[in-house]
């Protein structure tokens, strides 16, 4: 089955939508499926890399089996051309592509909203009459609608989101919080609930660790609490570090590391460290890949995630998959996770409960590199078995078509 993924952005410093397409195509093309990706050349970084330098990256981390990678040139580096990533071929290429009877997919998944690139992806299928999907990657709960350029997206919303979430296959949604803004939107039953998965972890433990050890030896044999997301105001960072505060009265050696791409908003962060005297104690490491990612996974002691809101949170799970225990809040939806797989727990949105939650977690002295944990990750979240339930999905609609 040829299936075209859509997505903004194959950044990895975006976020969990790029995380999750890539992990979902390696998966696909073991099942057999012949997966298609078409995306933009849009960066999340201040500095961007040069376009063949960032199309050999993403390629590199992809499938030698992937059927095909077309990544379009868009105009703009700042929002909201940034984000809408505008380019003259999307129209022409994509209409190309599904029309053309050597490359017309049997599916179109598209990943996210208020992009050209998505938009005009739910417009062709439907004139080609294709079955689709439109995965919302959250982007209608109410945090990200208060974000950024908030009036832009509401208009989007009204005159162009609606109607092609309506007018689509089904709407995917990976939480049943999500499901629940998606019923705003269009009828229950067009919402379909399928949560991400995850890539359980290949590389050597103490090839990781010490991969991670050497590029910051300030953290070797110290224990800390590792937040590893983007840096952004919707996750709530300023919760973590005033949380570590607390946790570090008690516990003095341990420290936090926070991994995410540096930007402005960083500085806020260290401030906020410098001025509750923890500075020296929290470290901004920068955005961590491959296994600088397990390695810090590995060594640390607790994963914290304190976000205002996340539809699904991939962040969790990459954590269990790792054996690491969690202390998360209300807001991060796969913190639902948490109490079936034994793998941490829940906390209201204070410093202090946050804290308390942290303590008791780590007590129990297996907070870390846990196979239990692991184990049912692999049994119930693998990608592996997330795709095999699209595929079937996939089916249903094509065969209907």
């Amino acid at each position: 089955m040829r299936v075209l993924h859509i997505i903004h952005s194959v950044d990895l410093k975006s976020g969990g939508p790029s995380h999750a397409l890539f992990s979902l195509v390696k998966s696909q093309v073991k099942l057999g499926l012949e997966p298609h990706i078409f995306c933009t050349d849009r960066q999340a970084s201040a500095h961007w890399e040069p376009r063949d330098s960032f199309l050999n990256q993403v390629q590199s981390l992809l499938p030698d089996e992937i059927g095909s990678l077309t990544m379009l040139p868009a105009i703009g580096k700042k929002r909201p051309w940034l984000r809408y990533g505008f380019s003259f071929q999307c129209n022409s290429s994509l209409r190309s592509f599904m029309e053309a009877p050597a490359t017309r997919p049997a599916f179109v998944h598209i990943h996210g909203l208020f992009s050209q690139i998505t938009s005009v992806a739910a417009r062709l299928s439907l004139e080609n009459n294709i079955p689709h999907a439109i995965r919302l990657t959250g982007a209608l709960d109410d945090v990200p609608l208060s974000l950024g350029n908030s009036f832009l997206k509401k208009c989007h919303v009204r005159l162009s989101t609606v109607p092609a979430l309506k007018r689509a296959s089904f709407v995917h949604t990976t939480s049943e919080s999500e499901a629940e803004t998606a019923s705003k939107y269009v009828p229950r039953n067009q919402v379909r609930i399928i949560p991400l998965g995850i890539e359980i972890p290949t590389i050597d433990i103490s090839e990781a660790t010490s991969a991670f050890q050497e590029s910051f030896p300030q953290l070797k044999n110290k224990p800390f609490l590792l937040c590893l997301s983007r840096i952004h105001p919707k996750k709530n960072l300023e919760l973590t570090i005033k949380a570590f505060h607390c946790f570090a009265e008690s516990h003095p050696d341990t420290h936090l590391v926070i991994a995410g791409e540096h930007n402005s908003y960083q500085e806020k962060l260290a401030r906020l460290a410098r001025d509750l005297g923890v500075e020296e104690k929290v470290h901004f490491v920068g955005f961590l890949k491959q296994s600088l990612k397990s390695g810090a996974l590995f060594s640390a002691s607790c994963f914290l995630q304190t976000s205002f809101h996340e539809n699904f949170g991939i962040s969790i799970l990459e954590s269990m998959a790792h054996g690491l225990k969690a202390v998360a809040t209300p807001g991060v939806a796969s913190a639902k996770y948490l109490k079936p797989a034994d793998a941490g727990m829940i906390s209201e949105e204070k410093p202090e409960a946050l804290a308390e939650a942290v303590h008791q977690v780590m007590a129990r002295g297996d907070s870390s590199r846990n196979e239990s944990v692991q184990s049912w990750v692999q049994k119930n979240m693998s990608w592996d078995s997330i795709a095999k339930i699209l595929e079937g999905v996939y089916s249903e609609y094509s065969n209907a078509s």
